[in-house]
């Protein structure tokens, strides 16, 4: 009987490029004649956001934006007043080699910023932003995943691995006319908005994903009552549709938005302040979609009447062990100096340098919580107080342990804090912490084999059956292996149903001749 060899291509999902790219920012500013001149900055922050990002023609390419904020203090009143503009920017970079259907993920953070006041209408801002991005592409490998006859024995290994990504980007626009709160003071000047958005529930159905979600809109404004700025929080519903082909309720999601822009446009009333603006929100919506497949591996040849070469081959199979989306508060106690503080307008925060590990059925999700206060001090001052504070965070995962990989997607929901001692501001801060658990194993498969039909064996043992004393939890494949007989025959002969022994005892070994 001849042999016959089947072939198969299995996916195997490799990241093919992990790097960092820089982009410099650099702005030369001339305040307008219609802004106050500049007494002293309080904060100047670039925060980078990524507007798209694919690979053509052997090249990564990347477009971003860097918004840039200054909060400064006037010189003709000493109130807090704020400038904001935005540079867009693109990269590139040449890739070793094409990729047409690679997943491309990026992110992106300030590395350092630096403003200057060249005079009290001119500022020099220098900075630079990373963004670390990571390519996956599905990798079809050919395997041996069959071969019969000419007495071969085949050990099959049963594998649940991670098949072909889907993943998809939109973006859309929401626009909403906003009111202030009850007994509010009227908006003179938008002084900083952060806007979060945050993933509440999400459904699959065939080749769509629908979103739901909100925009956390966090407003510092300037009022008719200058001596404090006020603040004004709102949320916003999303609800969108992603095409994505091939998706069904068979995959597991991680989700994220990002929003790329907010315009904010005061509504005339008459008088000089509003009580009322539109906003326009450009959000992105980052989709990642997986689902882990069986596949046999041929773990191990032999034949049980000619010598066998063969040739194996190593490879590195990805599985998806869990999916992480869970709520997470972070307590943080800052000093400040005693007295230094007479009241505090506003805090906000972000967070940066996340990464993860497992401990003892633990994930630990660490990075550095960033907390910028606008206060105001003993001497009737605004003043800025920036503090970096390492976070940690402790959430139940069953499913750590070796090799297993988590990048955490983090995002702030809500930041609130509280006055303890008067050199002391608790902040708590709640985050929405996302990401897929990864778990990466190395098998050796055989993926090809070559029968010399002129090198039979030569079997000198005339003998039909043979008695063995096995121990408790050998694998009858050895034991076959050992003998030069089948794994069916041993087993039909001591009616065994699993191929792993339980116990110690004797065995029959049917001798092929």
């Amino acid at each position: 009987m001849e042999l016959k060899l089947t072939h198969e291509s299995i996916c195997i999902n490799e990241v093919v490029f992990d790097g960092v790219l820089e982009q410099p920012i650099e702005l030369d500013y001339l305040l307008p004649d219609y802004c106050q001149s500049i007494f002293k900055v309080l904060k100047c922050k670039i925060t980078p956001k990524i507007t798209s990002q694919r690979i053509m023609n052997g090249k990564l390419l990347i477009d971003g934006v860097a918004y840039i904020k200054i909060i400064y203090v006037s010189e003709e009143c000493y109130r807090v007043k704020s400038i904001m503009q935005k540079q867009v920017f693109s990269k590139s970079m040449d890739l070793k080699d094409a990729f047409d259907n690679g997943t491309v993920n990026v992110y992106c953070k300030c590395d350092y910023v630096n403003c200057r006041v060249v005079n009290q209408h001119r500022l020099d801002i220098r900075g630079a932003v990373s963004m670390k991005a990571i390519i996956i592409c599905p990798k079809k490998i050919d395997i041996l995943s069959k071969a019969e006859g000419m007495g071969v024995q085949i050990d099959n290994k049963k594998v649940t691995a991670l098949g072909e990504k889907l993943a998809a980007n939109k973006e859309f626009s929401i626009k909403e006319e906003m009111e202030l709160g009850y007994g509010k003071p009227g908006i003179v000047n938008i002084l900083d908005n952060t806007a979060n958005a945050v993933l509440s529930d999400y459904k699959l159905i065939q080749n769509k994903v629908i979103l739901k979600g909100e925009i956390l809109l966090h407003l510092l404004y300037s009022s008719e009552n200058e001596d404090k700025p006020e603040i004004m929080d709102y949320n916003i519903p999303i609800s969108q549709i992603v095409d994505v082909a091939g998706i069904n309720d068979e995959y597991k999601c991680v989700i994220s938005f990002d929003v790329t822009n907010v315009d904010i446009n005061l509504k005339s009333s008459g008088e000089n302040a509003s009580t009322s603006f539109d906003a326009e929100f450009v959000v992105r919506a980052n989709l990642e979609a997986n689902k882990n497949e069986e596949m046999k591996l041929i773990n191990d040849i032999y034949s049980t009447d000619f010598n066998v070469q063969t040739n194996a081959s190593n490879i590195k199979v990805a599985q998806l062990i869990c999916v992480v989306n869970e709520i997470a508060v972070c307590k943080n106690a800052v000093k400040i100096s005693k007295n230094e503080v007479n009241c505090i307008y506003d805090i906000v925060c972000d967070f940066t340098n996340e990464s993860a590990k497992f401990n003892d059925g633990f994930l630990e999700v660490c990075g550095n919580l960033n907390i910028s206060i606008l206060a105001m001090d003993s001497e009737n001052m605004p003043i800025m107080i920036d503090k970096t504070v390492p976070c940690e965070m402790k959430l139940e995962c069953k499913c750590g342990g070796p090799d297993v990989m988590f990048v955490p997607n983090v995002t702030i929901s809500s930041v609130s804090y509280n006055l303890t001692a008067a050199d002391e501001i608790e902040v708590r801060v709640e985050l929405k912490i996302c990401g897929n658990v990864y778990k990466y194993t190395f098998y050796d498969v055989v993926s090809s084999i070559a029968i010399d039909e002129n090198n039979k064996k030569e079997i000198k043992d005339d003998a039909v059956l043979r008695l063995y004393f096995a121990s408790s939890g050998e694998m009858i494949w050895d034991i076959a292996k050992k003998f030069n007989t089948s794994v069916d025959a041993v087993m039909l002969e001591n009616n065994l149903n699993d191929d792993v022994l339980h116990s110690n005892g004797m065995l029959l070994i049917p001798i092929i001749h």
